[in-house]
């Protein structure tokens, strides 16, 4: 029996997303923003299409390019969040490509500033940030959700 307790104990304490005791408060207060290449033709996404995205569901943008999904790392607070809020998932989770036993691979970025970086190399790309790293010099535009930017009344990734 006491073995049990021993195992549960580890099993919950590896379980426990130990990056958000140390995740900023900024990281925990401001809305996840989602951005794109400056060229990119999108303005707007829905929440489920973005969740689409991320699981793998949906891999070409309306051009007919292969999306580039930019994810941070799993530790990350801001990662725990949005895996929360769109895909109603944990953040270590996994997703297969649709039909197939093969995992879909998202591209995993260490910061705000590499996933701007990134996104602003390459048309093709989809990343999410903190809403106040966004940073108007780079060509990179912020994607509204449902109509909705970050800050204003109603937006869904708080």
């Amino acid at each position: 029996m006491r073995y049990q307790k021993v195992i549960l104990s580890i099993a919950l304490i590896a379980l426990f997303p130990f990056s958000i005791l140390f995740a900023s408060d900024a990281e925990l207060k401001n809305p996840i923003a989602v951005i794109v290449h400056k060229n990119n033709n999108s303005n707007e996404i829905g929440r489920n299409e973005l969740a689409r995205i991320y699981r793998g569901q949906k891999d070409r943008w309306s051009t007919g390019q292969k999306i580039l999904a930019i994810n941070l790392t799993a530790g990350a607070g801001l990662r725990h969040r949005f895996y929360r809020i769109v895909l109603d998932a944990g953040p270590a989770e996994t997703f297969l490509i649709p039909g197939t036993p093969v995992l879909f691979r998202t591209i995993e970025l260490q910061s705000n500033d590499s996933v701007i970086s990134y996104v602003a190399r390459f048309p093709n790309a989809i990343g999410y940030i903190e809403a106040g790293a966004w940073d108007k010099s780079k060509p990179i535009k912020l994607l509204k959700i449902n109509g909705k930017l970050p800050g204003e009344e109603g937006y869904e990734l708080e």
